[in-house]
């Protein structure tokens, strides 16, 4: 269920290694602090629902717009890159204590970050995420290099382009949706790794929420499951309906769980 209004907080910007960086911070500055990574394509938006009722609380949340999204400009495509860039990010911010969140493919970059600073990153919480293994959408995509290739290739992009915006339309993303997020999405999904990813949640050992929806069109309930179980202990958020995007159409039950979690993890003691 949507709040009343959406949160849609001034974008900020600064530079970071030399390029641009954009978030938004709202709620109280002093207040538990939760940082959220969207994910592909996407940006600080796909946060403006369950934001409200977490800020109306006391909670300060913080939206990224990871690189190549957003008005931040892009990088690196690498995961464990985009996982140091989270880490980057909370430098600048001059964050001591929070909690992660990651939606879809910002989940793996949450875990990463949260695997490699546990003394920081004291909850990780991960929606509709990708999980240990390949899901329902990725097998899909077993083209997907040489799609990459061809959109590296000037003679073809054009045609090929128009291809991959209208599967991305069918799949319900906005018009709207720039070019170059498309084709960063697809980098950044090409280059996914999952061994890489078994191998950091073994060291993730802070509190865990995970949720999903059980008619999820792109992931199906059976890897969200996995990943679930193998993560440390945490609530576990099923929802019958709600599909892919559930911090926007689940937002307000997704926040009536999550703000009292984000204040029990950030009082537990940092681990070695």
């Amino acid at each position: 269920m949507h709040p009343e209004q959406p949160s849609d907080p001034p974008l900020r910007r600064a530079t970071l290694g030399g390029r641009t960086i954009t978030w938004v911070d709202g709620g109280p500055p002093d207040g538990p602090c939760v940082v959220m990574i969207h994910g592909l394509p996407g940006s600080h938006r796909d946060f403006r629902w369950l934001a409200p009722p977490l800020e109306a609380a006391g909670v300060r949340v913080i939206r990224l717009d990871m690189p190549g999204f957003g008005g931040t400009e892009p990088g690196s495509s690498n995961l464990s890159r985009l996982a140091e860039h989270v880490l980057a990010r909370l430098d600048q911010l001059e964050l001591e204590r929070v909690v992660v969140l990651g939606h879809s493919f910002g989940g793996p970059q949450a875990l990463l970050a949260a695997s490699r600073d546990p003394r920081r990153i004291r909850g990780l919480a991960l929606l509709a995420s990708v999980g240990l293994r390949r899901h329902r959408a990725l097998r899909n995509f077993k083209v997907l290099p040489l799609i990459n290739r061809g959109l590296a290739t000037p003679v073809v992009r054009g045609l090929l382009m128009n291809t991959v915006r209208s599967h991305y339309r069918r799949a319900g993303f906005p018009k709207s949706t720039p070019d170059e997020a498309i084709r960063q999405s697809l980098r950044v999904v090409d280059g996914v790794d999952f061994r890489l990813i078994n191998n950091a949640l073994t060291a993730v050992r802070v509190p865990t929420l995970v949720a999903y929806c059980e008619d999820d069109r792109l992931i199906e309930p059976a890897i969200t499951d996995e990943l679930g179980a193998a993560c440390p202990a945490g609530p576990r958020l099923r929802f019958a309906s709600g599909g892919h995007n559930l911090q926007k159409s689940m937002a307000s039950e997704i926040a009536e769980i999550l703000e009292p979690w984000i204040r029990e993890s950030l009082v537990g003691s940092p681990l070695a």
